[in-house]
């Protein structure tokens, strides 16, 4: 089976990452994958969390993913 991650993000206070992780869970069950980690960021400006992106790329860098 192949492994996935999901990184959810909303852009405005107002949003939630229910649907998007509901949806994405979906196309990845249809995929056949499954799903190891999900990352979550509620921020609102990109400039504020990069630090989140650069823990999945760090993950994917070191094989935990």
């Amino acid at each position: 089976m192949k492994r996935a991650v999901l990184y959810l993000r909303v852009s405005t206070i107002d949003q939630t990452t229910a649907n998007q992780e509901r949806e994405l869970r979906e196309v990845a069950s249809r995929m056949g994958c499954e799903i190891i980690r999900v990352y979550k960021d509620h921020g609102i400006s990109g400039h504020h969390d990069a630090g989140r992106q650069s823990d999945v790329s760090d993950d994917g860098r070191v094989c935990r993913v």
